[in-house]
């Protein structure tokens, strides 16, 4: 069956098809309207969230990540930084 499909492929009358596995993302951020933004944008990926360094940071060291991304400017009044996360 896959070798029908790739000849129908090259030849132009079936679609190519793109599988793969879903990616494990890290995000950490303080704000919500992020949070549901990478659940939409990622949605047949696994996403977790944390909103505080110190969250992130034990998140982290628990699991394996295919991507991280990191708030630079988490709020005012937490006194953080998504950079203390490499600490």
């Amino acid at each position: 069956m896959r070798l029908l499909r790739s000849l129908l492929t090259k030849i132009g009358f079936a679609e190519a098809e793109a599988v793969s596995d879903p990616l494990y993302i890290f995000l950490l951020d303080d704000d919500v309207r992020r949070h549901e933004w990478f659940q939409r944008r990622f949605a047949n990926d696994y996403v977790d969230i944390a909103e505080t360094p110190d969250e992130a940071i034990k998140r982290l060291r628990e699991n394996r990540y295919d991507a991280i991304y990191l708030d630079h400017d988490l709020l005012p009044d937490s006194g953080a930084f998504g950079g203390q996360v490499f600490r």
